[in-house]
């Protein structure tokens, strides 16, 4: 099968549709806000709703891996919630080791470079507070760029309120 190319209008257009049909609650809100708008139209699309229709899309062999690549970066770089894009998960960490809320280093330097295809090839699990204190590095950096300091801040916030709820 051929893939559909996200740069072709058209196809680009198609892949957007095949996920709304597949996705009844992303088909609603696009309802709404083109009923809102008047625009009937138009795809009103969120940086997490283009990050879940790469992943989606890849998964089913729709768009290449270097298409979701992009699809994933462009998304990462409008997304200011971390909530809508990474996903922690329950790991036994710690000594003696116990479940608790965890994140992958990948995820963590997704966050901070909004890039997906130059990710450490190892893949460290963090503890939200280890996580917290990596980010904090990177945040008090003055080498990094104001925008990647800026997206540290913005996670270790999001990793805190995960902690406390």
């Amino acid at each position: 099968m051929a893939y559909l190319h996200i740069t072709d209008e058209d196809e680009h257009q198609h892949l957007i549709q095949l996920f709304l049909a597949a996705h009844p609650e992303d088909q609603a809100r696009n309802d709404a806000i083109r009923t809102h708008t008047g625009l009937v139209e138009g795809y009103f699309l969120s940086a997490a709703m283009v990050y879940r229709m790469a992943t989606w899309a890849r998964a089913r062999r729709l768009i290449t891996r270097r298409d979701a690549g992009i699809m994933h970066a462009a998304a990462l770089r409008h997304c200011t919630d971390p909530g809508q894009i990474l996903t922690l998960r329950r790991r036994a960490l710690g000594t003696p080791p116990r479940s608790q809320p965890s994140i992958t280093s990948r995820d963590l330097h997704h966050w901070l470079y909004a890039q997906v295809d130059d990710a450490p090839a190892e893949d460290v699990a963090l503890t939200l507070e280890a996580a917290c204190a990596f980010l904090t590095y990177y945040r008090d950096t003055e080498a990094e760029d104001d925008w990647v300091r800026a997206r540290a801040q913005q996670l270790i916030d999001w990793l805190r309120s995960q902690q406390a709820g």
